[in-house]
């Protein structure tokens, strides 16, 4: 077994190993891509992004079902954290949402590579865009959207004075919710702006074969009485709902309380299921 970077040339071997999402940044220097070999034959890969901090970000890790339990995800992620450490990071972070099984199975292998604090950052709500639909909460939520005149789909804003806009706010963003962050489709995602200025935006779009909504931002307090908030996510179902099928599956990925509390009301008596969204650290100190 050994580990190699992955370069455009051994790319094909390792395809299957890398989400679709992630084969565009190959040659982004901000990105690592680890694959792993056994008995001459691609068998996993990893994939690793410098973050502004001096933090390094787990992208992606997967190894071959017929090639587990044999140290290639364990050296995986040593490969990453030593790729980390030799440019300059101080620390490495995975961020993870999955069912208590793969949970459990997942923080095992994370311990013994030394990860630690496995915190709850995040709440995932999933349910079928058809049932999400027919949510009461739902029903009533959607004419919100007529009540805000400054929504602009993203595809609609030019991209200068997009730029100008974050570029203003730019201190108020998060980084992980960012519009560098997240990947998101401009025709089903919004901005909210008043005389200008950039009120709040929301981003969603395809994901693993569904649709997410990954990132909703809104400057000031994000309530139901300013308006905002309600206008974006409004406005950004009814979109979705026009754009797909009842079959297709909605992720809502909420990291505050206010998104939380509207999620679960949305959900609430329609088929649906929660998962808690978590993180935990690798110290590469003595990498």
């Amino acid at each position: 077994m050994y580990l190699l970077k992955i370069s455009p040339s051994y790319l094909e071997g390792f395809r299957p190993y890398i989400p679709a999402n992630l084969l565009g940044n190959l040659t982004d220097p901000r990105y690592t891509y680890v694959g792993c070999v056994w008995d001459g034959l691609a068998c996993g890969a990893a994939v690793s992004e410098a973050g502004a901090d001096g933090t390094a970000v787990v992208r992606s890790i997967l190894v071959d079902e017929k090639a587990r339990r044999r140290g290639c995800g364990t050296a995986l992620m040593k490969g990453l954290a030593k790729t980390a450490a030799q440019s300059g990071a101080s620390k490495m972070r995975i961020y993870y949402a999955l069912g208590f099984s793969e949970q459990l199975v997942l923080e095992s292998f994370l311990k013994v590579c030394g990860f630690y604090g496995f915190a709850n950052v995040s709440t995932l709500f999933t349910c079928r865009l058809g049932d999400l639909r027919r949510s009461e909460f739902v029903k009533k939520y959607l004419p919100f959207a007529r009540r805000f005149s400054g929504l602009v789909p993203i595809r609609d804003v030019p991209p200068r004075r997009l730029d100008e806009m974050l570029a203003a706010r730019e201190r108020e963003i998060p980084e992980y919710l960012g519009l560098d962050a997240v990947a998101f489709d401009p025709d089903v995602s919004f901005i909210a702006a008043r005389d200008g200025r950039l009120e709040g935006y929301i981003l969603a779009g395809e994901n693993g074969g569904g649709v997410e909504i990954s990132s909703a931002v809104v400057f000031g307090a994000p309530s139901m009485v300013s308006g905002v908030f309600p206008a974006l996510v409004s406005a950004c179902l009814n979109a979705l709902f026009s754009r797909y099928d009842d079959e297709k599956w909605i992720v809502v990925d909420s990291v505050n309380n206010t998104v939380t509390g509207m999620a679960r009301n949305a959900v609430a008596g329609i088929p649906h299921q929660i998962i808690q969204g978590k993180e935990a650290y690798l110290s590469l100190g003595s990498i």
